[in-house]
């Protein structure tokens, strides 16, 4: 569901999930000044990622692939909860095969940092 905010306009709803709290802060100036686009959660772990998916039902999710995170599993139980949502996994190069896992388990697209 696409959040109305008047005649023409629609507003897209993002969620951020990354430990790391400088790009949680650089995302959200690349996001702010849009104005149909807003940030309705950010969580730093996997957990308070569902939370704000099932309470917030964002359209997209922005996930950081981390290493001692569940984030595979996130993926897969938000796309079996809210088959609507997106989500797009930042990435490092340095191990491509938590790239390729990430695709499998749902994720719609991928930014390699």
């Amino acid at each position: 569901m696409i959040h109305e905010r008047g005649p023409g306009s629609a507003l897209i709803t993002i969620a951020i999930v990354s430990q790391n709290q400088l790009l949680r802060l650089g995302l959200q100036a690349v996001i702010a000044p849009h104005a149909h686009i807003r940030l309705i959660g950010e969580a730093s772990n996997a957990l308070e990622a569902v939370s704000i998916v099932s309470q917030e039902k964002p359209h997209l999710l922005i996930v950081e692939l981390e290493p001692g995170m569940d984030i595979l599993g996130l993926i897969r139980e938000v796309k079996a909860s809210l088959s609507t949502i997106r989500i797009i996994a930042l990435h490092g190069i340095e191990d491509s095969r938590a790239g390729m896992e990430a695709l499998s388990s749902g994720v719609d697209g991928m930014v390699v940092t």
